[in-house]
């Protein structure tokens, strides 16, 4: 079984599904090593990795390159934490997460917060990014990508209704699945 075929099923089986988060090979292989089917990537991890705020403080290409050992590092599926794709451009952040397929994630977390104003992007905005994203992942043969479309809208706004018409509008634009900021990343 292939290792998007494994993340899909661990989305769907009987017990929780832990994923932890790893920020660098090594804490990427022990959390293998512990047993976990698969990880993700944090964003707040890898920036203080790089001695930095979380937030998309460095380039696109310097998280790549922060980003490829990590990916290379294990053999269970991993997922990645974009933040909000490096961009508020689609074309850009459809191309950010097109590079992040072809390193061998399986699945990405893409927030719906504009990282430069630090206000929610409109959902029309957003529906249109998902929207792109998976089309240009089906163009290109990773139409399995798994897409974790994240909403910040709770932790901005406190109004629950807006946050679930958010989420459901992510998954019905192509989003594998939605949540809500946690306060945690």
């Amino acid at each position: 079984m292939n290792k998007y075929k494994i993340f899909q099923q661990l989305h769907v089986q009987q017990q929780p599904f832990l994923l932890p988060n790893a920020w660098d090979p090594l804490s990427a292989r022990l959390l293998e090593q512990a047993g976990f089917a698969a990880i993700a990537t944090t964003s707040w991890g890898m920036a203080q990795a790089r001695g930095q705020q979380d937030g998309e403080q460095c380039s696109f290409a310097e998280f790549l390159n922060q980003l490829k050992p990590i990916v290379n590092a294990v053999s269970i599926p991993i997922s990645v934490d974009i933040e909000s794709g490096y961009s508020n451009d689609i074309n850009t952040i459809f191309q950010h997460v097109l590079a992040v397929a072809k390193l061998g994630a399986v699945g990405i977390n893409i927030e719906d917060s504009d990282k430069k104003t630090g206000k929610l992007r409109t959902q029309q905005q957003q529906i249109a990014i998902l929207v792109a994203i998976k089309n240009i992942l089906n163009r290109h043969g990773f139409s399995q990508l798994f897409i974790n479309a994240r909403t910040d809208c709770f932790l901005q706004t406190a109004e629950l209704a807006s946050t679930i018409t958010r989420a459901q509008a992510y998954q019905t634009a192509g989003a594998e699945s939605s949540c809500k900021y946690n306060g945690r990343r």
